[in-house]
C-alpha cells in the first residue's frame, strides 16, 4: 500500500520548481514512508515542460510521475486530475515554488498518515517555535478572506488558503467530481463538501516562507475569490 501521494501542480514554474522537487524527492528517498510525487503540469510552456521532464528523469526517487493538461485549466483542475492519478491511502498538495518546504510537506504527510481523521491541514499561523515569512498586505487581506468564509460558508478554518493539505483519499473520491472549482479556491470546496460528509479535519502549524513570483495577484484574484465563494455557497446547496 502506498502510505502518500504528493500533488504538485505547476503553471510555468520552470525557474521554481527544481529546487523544491529536489528537495521532496531527497527527503522521500530517505523517509520509512512509501509514496509518490504527481507533478500535474498545468499547460506550461514547452520551455517549462522540457525542463520538467529533464529534472524528473534526473532524480533518484522512482516514484515521480509527470502528467500533463493542455491548455492550462487552473490549479484547481489540474489538483483534481492529480487525485485520480494518485495510488496513495492519503493525497496532498504542495505548491510548486516551495512555500512549504520539502521537509514540511513530509512531516505533514507523516502526521496524516498516523492519524485517525479524513484531513490534515498546513495552517500559517505564527506561534512560539514556528517561523512565518509573508508580507504584512497578504496576511491582512488573507484574514479578511477567512473571516468572508467563515461568514458565508460557516467553515471555521484559520487558514484555508495554505497549498499544503493531506486528504483521506477514499473518503474524497466519492465527492470529488461534484468540485467546480477549477482554480485556486478546490480547496476550499473539498473542505466544505468534506464537513457536509461528516469528515474530520486538523490544522497544523507549518514552517511558511513567501517565494517571489507568485502568480496570484492581490487585489484582482482577491475580488475574483469573494464572488467565487458566493458560486460555492450556491453551488452547495
Amino acid at each position: 500500500m502506498m502510505n502518500f501521494s504528493i500533488i504538485i501542480p505547476a503553471f510555468n514554474e520552470g525557474h521554481r520548481l527544481p529546487a523544491f522537487l529536489k528537495d521532496l524527492s531527497k527527503e522521500l528517498t530517505a523517509s520509512r514512508w512509501k509514496g509518490e510525487i504527481i507533478v500535474v503540469d498545468d499547460g506550461s510552456r514547452l520551455s517549462d515542460v522540457k525542463i520538467y521532464q529533464e529534472l524528473i528523469s534526473s532524480l533518484p526517487h522512482p516514484q515521480i510521475k509527470y502528467v500533463r493538461l493542455d491548455p492550462n485549466q487552473g490549479k484547481g483542475a489540474a489538483i483534481k486530475h492529480g487525485f485520480k492519478q494518485a495510488l496513495g491511502e492519503w493525497v496532498g498538495f504542495a505548491d510548486a515554488d516551495g512555500s512549504t518546504s520539502a521537509s514540511e510537506v513530509l512531516r505533514l504527510a507523516q502526521i496524516a498518515t498516523e492519524s485517525s481523521v479524513d484531513g490534515v491541514f498546513g495552517s500559517r499561523v505564527k506561534m512560539l517555535g514556528y517561523h512565518i515569512e509573508r508580507k504584512l498586505i497578504r496576511h491582512v487581506t488573507g484574514r479578511i478572506f477567512i473571516t468572508w468564509v467563515s461568514c458565508i460558508l460557516h467553515v471555521s478554518v484559520y487558514d484555508s488558503q495554505c497549498g499544503c493539505k493531506f486528504f483521506r483519499k477514499n473518503k474524497v473520491m466519492g465527492f470529488i467530481d461534484r468540485c467546480k472549482e477549477k482554480g485556486f479556491l478546490l480547496d476550499l470546496e473539498l473542505i466544505v463538501l468534506g464537513l457536509k460528509n461528516n469528515l474530520k479535519y486538523i490544522e497544523v502549524p507549518i514552517h511558511w516562507k513567501e517565494i517571489p513570483g507568485s502568480k496570484v495577484n492581490i487585489l484582482t484574484d482577491g475580488i475574483k475569490m469573494f464572488w467565487e465563494i458566493l458560486r460555492i455557497k450556491r453551488h452547495l446547496k
